[in-house]
Formats: C-alpha cells, structure tokens, sequence
C-alpha cells in the first residue's frame, strides 16, 4: 500500500513535466525495482522452457568402468527405433560415472551402495560392465540380476550358449546365510570361467557378452574390453528391459 501511495504522490510530482522529463524522473527513482522484474520475468522464462524441453526418462541403467567414447547417439537412436520410444519427448539415462576396480574396496562399495540403491526404488533396468565389474554386482546378497530365462526365451538363450555369464547361486546362499556376516568377498572362491555352468552347484545364467556390439564400444568402451549386460531382477520396465537385452543381441 505504501507503495501505491508513493506513485500517487510521484504523479502528482510529475503529470505537468514533459514526456521527456517524466521518463527520466521515473528511471531515475524505479530503475531498480524495474530491473529487478524484468530479470524475474526472464528466469520465470526460462524455468517454463527448461520444463518444457526435459524428456521423460523411460528407461535407465548403469555403464561401469566406462572409458571416454566417440558417440552415445547412434548406440541409443537404434534401440529408441527397435522399442518405439520417441526420442524427442522421452530419453534414457545412462549412469557411467561409475566405477569398480581390483583393491579399491572403498570405491566398490560406493558403487555397489549406489546401484543397490538405484535397483531398490525400481530407477534401473540394465547394468553393462567389465569382466571384473560385473562379477562384484553379480555377487552381492542382494541378487541384482535377473535370471536371463525369465527374461529371454530358451532358443535366444540356446542361440548364443558360450556367450552367457553365469553365477553359482550357492555363493550367493551363503553370503545370505547365518555364516554370511563371517565371510570376507574378497575370500571367496569365484567360478573361474563364468561361461562355463557344468562347474557351478547351482548355476544361473545372468548375463550376456555384448562385445561385438561396435555401437556399444564406440559409445562407452574400448574396443578391446570384455562387456556383459545384464536386466536388473526389480526393474519396473520388464518389457522394455527384455526388448533392450535383444536390441543388444542383434
């Protein structure tokens, strides 16, 4: 109210001056409140177009131990194709500032706490990694991975036999058994060749090797590491996942 009577009196100041003059009495005295909501009036727009422009995110995962790569697009534009998602309103987020590595044990159960957290309010569908990566989120108590053959039919799943990583259950059992809490990971012996399940007690299969996948490399990796995805056992997007899982396998 103060406010409005301080321009009702400024008028009556003003109202016989010049045009000239009016203007240079009103900049002079209500500059600063002028430029105050004209930058207010700029962030409100900018804040509607920001919202206006963010996709939806309908799927999403993590890429550990990723290197730098040339191009993400062509990668994600094919599986956008492949699953019917249009990439101009929705997107997916790629996690690949992620990272697990041999004796960085601080490192890997930041990374493990944050997958884990990610999986358990239903935020992933898929995890990519390396050899050694994916063998620490493979065997978590918390079971990460889906079993592929609820994911995948059989003949996919007879198609690339020696492609897919297994894990044996019964480590993971015992991690979740009254003797768990004695056990050091770290001492655990690990099947020496995930791709081989005649040498596990109870072997599930949980992952594929998409190495071949070039997109996959040039988006991500080097063109010599070893990559196995697998679905995330919560995601909320079972279909989608199942659809990424083969757009990989193509």
């Amino acid at each position: 109210m103060k406010f409005i009577k301080r321009i009702k009196e400024d008028w009556q100041k003003v109202k016989d001056l010049p045009t000239k003059e009016k203007w240079e009495y009103f900049w002079d005295y209500y500059k600063i409140p002028v430029i105050c909501i004209l930058l207010a009036i700029v962030l409100v727009v900018q804040g509607v177009a920001s919202v206006a422009n963010q996709k939806e995110i309908v799927f999403s995962g993590f890429c550990i131990n990723c290197k730098i790569g040339i191009d993400e697009e062509p990668f994600w534009n094919g599986f956008y194709e492949s699953a019917g998602i249009d990439g101009k309103t929705q997107t997916t987020a790629c996690y690949s500032d992620v990272q697990i590595m041999p004796g960085q044990i601080q490192l890997n159960n930041n990374t493990i706490q944050r997958i884990i957290a990610g999986c358990a309010v239903q935020d992933s569908d898929f995890i990519v990694g390396d050899p050694y990566a994916f063998q620490v989120c493979a065997y978590t108590s918390q079971k990460l991975f889906a079993d592929l053959r609820e994911v995948l039919d059989e003949k996919t799943l007879e198609k690339y036999e020696g492609q897919i990583y297994y894990i044996d259950e019964s480590i993971i059992d015992l991690l979740n058994s009254p003797l768990g809490e004695q056990v050091e990971p770290n001492a655990l012996e690990y099947p020496k060749d995930p791709k081989d399940p005649t040498t596990m007690k109870k072997p599930i299969p949980v992952g594929i090797d998409v190495s071949r996948r070039e997109d996959l490399q040039k988006a991500y990796y080097l063109d010599d590491t070893t990559i196995y995805v697998g679905a995330v056992r919560s995601t909320a997007r079972p279909e989608l996942t199942k659809q990424f899982m083969e757009y990989l396998l193509k």
